[in-house]
């Protein structure tokens, strides 16, 4: 750790004072407080906010003792059964490793106060207990490690054990040192370093600062019992950790990567093989902007920006007792124990910047944990600083009470954000899902996320005794997941690759094998859970929970649906957008990623009025526009022709486009009858789709005169006006014409 005091104290050899005891209430003070503000902002059950797109495969794997994916995580594995074993009186599966979370994110809390009370004695920062415990607090509850330390993920528990590891280090320092025994924190620094490694392979990166605080205490600990029986219970606890996978890929869980089978696997496995093209990827260049665009902006939310300078004040404190504050002997130690700190995260940080991957910020959790703890740094230096200046003891203590609010209020200020007590759209994605389809029912599945969330629910929600086959399309490329499936799900045909496609590209080789499941099992009820675009063109595709249900074409499917006294307008002809590429942009734009990936062609329902909508082919597959927009635009205006009888209203499926902060009409629909123009009817209020969740259509009715026959409709742009450079409007997805009861066609009902 970075230094802040000039005279390093030193106990006489052989004394017994042991600071240890003291520190234990403020060790969990600090642990108990972090448990209390995560645990009241904890997830209650399967989450996909904050980067948990994995907690699924996560929660099922320690449910059912299964493998992981790469590294395997054997250790998370072990203790998320067991928190599911202890607490599952409590709640559900992933509420037990959420609330394992909720204790990693404590313990590492704990570790941090435990060492920040070192510093601040070893450095002689004269800060009392009670500023170090909230500091150090403080300091660990970041924006990315509170985020990740409410949902199920293995990155608190990683942080939690490297820095206990640590910790255990800094206790054996201050007690060889002082002269006390001291053997004890070594051994127990060994053992707790191999459960980090077997949480995650990456706490290997604190080896460096490990090796530099060892050998700055005691240059000869490599001769001594105490050093190898540590070296040795790390490496037997990573290799016990690790041969466990094995065993656990031969029982087959429904969460089996891999699929171990030989001392090769498990070494591609645990070395993460199938990822290695993520990483060490980027020139210096490229790192620099990464660090610039990725790194700083999170630094910047960590605590809030307040929190920075404090940051730099201990930053530039330790700088100054490392070279030019105290004595030769107290700078030396100083910059031994701050190049310790340096080492302790950057190799970690390196590595993170180095990694090409989405889901990057929980890679930095531990990175800004020992970053937080220069917080009890900068306090201390305001201390040291004050009391050069002969200022009183209640002076000092107000100013570092003032030191406390400021990462108080930062921290304080994002709760809101990261709160996700409330949040269940996950589990309730598993269950609408389970609920449209039917026993024995085969889904291919794409996207992390949902593939998760329906892996949860089969194994360990509704649909245990469904017989529901999950499959996963963007691993079908890999053998052992083919292998995997066919001792997963018997009776199901999981066919190897044709001979045309032996060296095809990955996602080409997925589709076609994806394709043949869908045929192979064709008498199994079929969904998808995107409407991938080759599947798109062989089957149709019906939306339903938010998922897609698999029918064959048939040559009556051209068309709008006629059903009952609801006739299905066609927008086609009149379209000027596709909702697979910008819905909002007139034009196609169909490399944008999908802002409403839940749609595709079919029939959709408009919930509580059962009104149902015809959603007619998106251009990628039809070659035509779907929707029509008014957005981006001043002057548009379309007519689209009516079924000529009398009709009880209209109903439309929208969305709002760029009308954040929108004032006036987003759009005018206004029908045309054979005797003249109707009622025009504005469309306000419409959140702006940024705002919006995924697919968030929303129905509207507009009623018409029953009494006169309509011709057309007429949509036009609205004129509303937006502080943004650009023009709100619409996006209209589908239209429907209800007709009086009594001309219902009954056949269609």
């Amino acid at each position: 750790m970075p230094a802040t005091s000039c005279d390093m104290p030193q106990t006489p050899a052989g004394s017994a004072v042991d600071p240890h005891r003291a520190d234990r209430p403020w060790i969990l003070l600090g642990g108990a407080g972090a448990v209390v503000a995560l645990l009241a902002t904890m997830a209650p059950s399967l989450a996909w906010e904050h980067y948990g797109d994995d907690g699924g495969e996560l929660t099922v794997a320690v449910a059912t003792l299964g493998v992981p994916h790469p590294s395997g995580y054997p250790f998370y594995v072990l203790v998320g059964h067991l928190f599911c074993r202890l607490f599952g009186w409590l709640g559900e599966p992933a509420f037990c490793t959420n609330l394992l979370s909720v204790a990693a994110g404590g313990a590492t809390a704990a570790a941090a106060v435990a060492l920040s009370l070192v510093v601040n004695r070893r450095f002689e920062l004269a800060l009392p207990p009670w500023a170090v415990t909230i500091l150090a607090t403080l300091g660990t509850l970041g924006t990315t490690f509170w985020s990740q330390a409410v949902i199920t993920e293995v990155y608190v528990l990683h942080a939690a054990l490297t820095l206990w590891t640590v910790a255990l280090v800094a206790w054996w320092h201050e007690a060889v040192r002082e002269g006390r025994p001291a053997g004890f924190w070594l051994w127990g620094a060994g053992l707790v370093w191999g459960l980090a490694l077997g949480v995650h392979l990456t706490a290997g990166f604190i080896a460096g600062g490990l090796a530099l605080l060892v050998l700055a205490t005691d240059k000869t600990i490599w001769r001594r019992r105490v050093f190898w029986a540590a070296a040795l219970t790390c490496l037997g606890a990573v290799v016990l950790l690790y041969g466990w996978l094995p065993l656990l890929a031969r029982r087959n869980a429904p969460v089996n990567w891999g699929y171990i089978r030989s001392w090769s696997d498990l070494v591609d496995h645990v070395t993460g093989a199938q990822y290695r093209y993520r990483m060490f990827v980027f020139t210096g260049r490229d790192l620099a902007e990464r660090f610039r665009n990725l790194f700083l902006p999170l630094l910047a939310r960590q605590w809030g920006q307040g929190s920075l300078g404090l940051l730099a004040l201990g930053l530039a404190w330790s700088l100054w007792a490392c070279t030019w504050g105290g004595t030769p002997a107290s700078r030396a130690y100083a910059r031994r124990l701050g190049a310790t700190w340096l080492l302790l995260w950057t190799p970690s940080a390196f590595y993170s910047l180095n990694y090409n991957i989405d889901d990057l910020p929980p890679y930095f959790t531990t990175t800004f944990v020992f970053l937080g703890l220069l917080f009890p740094v900068a306090a201390g230096a305001v201390s040291r600083l004050l009391s050069r200046w002969n200022r009183q003891g209640g002076d000092r203590l107000v100013v570092v009470g003032l030191a406390c609010l400021i990462p108080l209020v930062g921290v304080g200020r994002q709760v809101d954000r990261l709160s996700l007590r409330h949040h269940r759209t996950a589990r309730e994605f598993g269950r609408q899902a389970f609920a449209v389809m039917p026993p024995g029912s085969l889904v291919v599945s794409d996207y992390d996320g949902r593939t998760n969330a329906l892996l949860y629910e089969r194994w360990l929600g509704e649909g245990r005794e469904s017989g529901t086959v999950i499959v996963l399309r963007t691993m079908l490329a890999k053998r052992w997941y083919r292998d995997h499936l066919r001792d997963l799900y018997s009776g199901v045909a999981i066919p190897e690759p044709a001979p045309g496609f032996a060296g095809a590209a990955w996602d080409p080789l997925c589709d076609h094998l994806a394709e043949r499941i869908l045929r192979d099992n064709a008498a199994r009820p079929r969904f998808l859970v995107r409407d991938t675009l080759p599947f798109a063109r062989q089957w149709r595709l019906v939306p339903a929970a938010g998922i897609y249900r698999v029918e064959e074409r048939r040559r009556d499917d051209e068309g709008p649906p006629r059903r009952g006294r609801f006739r299905a307008v066609d927008l086609v002809p009149f379209a000027n957008a596709d909702y697979r590429g910008d819905p909002f942009l007139p034009g196609l734009r169909t490399d944008d990623v999908n802002h409403f990936p839940s749609l595709g062609e079919g029939e959709i329902g408009s919930g509580t009025g059962g009104v149902p909508f015809w959603l007619p082919a998106p251009w990628a597959r039809s070659g035509r526009p779907s929707v029509i927009t008014t957005c981006y635009t001043a002057d548009f205006q379309v007519r689209i022709p009516l079924l000529a009888t009398a009709t009880v209203a209209l109903h439309l499926a929208v969305a709002g486009g760029v009308s954040r902060q929108a004032s006036g009409p987003l759009a005018f629909v206004q029908p045309w009858y054979e005797d003249g123009p109707g009622e025009a009817f504005p469309l306000t209020g419409l959140p702006d789709y940024r705002e919006a969740r995924e697919a968030a259509l929303r129905f509207l009715r507009l009623p018409l005169d029953p009494g006169r026959r309509p011709l057309t409709v007429e949509i036009r742009s609205g004129g509303a006006v937006t502080p943004e450079p650009f023009v709100p409007g619409v996006a209209v997805f589908a239209m429907t014409q209800e007709l009086p009861a009594s001309l219902g066609d009954a056949s269609d009902r």
